[in-house]
């Protein structure tokens, strides 16, 4: 079953300015609190099978920790989660 939506194209000029101003605020505000090349706290986590896993002893094993933190219900986080490019 398809839905198409008609809209003007005011409509869909003031939506997507809503969008870009909305995204520009929220990547403003994590690059103010984000340091590049700093340095994140310690952690454990315990995978799906039950490993434990601790971020500095990760790091202190000269291996690079990359955190993939996105949601089953985000589309386009779950399609780069399913083409495993993370693996």
């Amino acid at each position: 079953m398809r839905y198409i939506l008609f809209v003007s194209n005011e409509q869909f000029l003031l939506k997507m300015k809503k969008i870009l101003f909305s995204l520009s605020a929220l990547l403003m505000s994590i690059g103010m609190n984000a340091q590049i090349g700093s340095t994140a706290p310690d952690f454990n986590v315990t995978d799906i099978n039950g490993n434990s896993h601790n971020l500095y002893e990760i790091l202190d094993a000269g291996y690079i920790a990359i955190i993939d933190v996105s949601a089953t219900w985000c589309g386009p986080c779950w399609t780069l989660h399913q083409s495993h490019t993370l693996q």
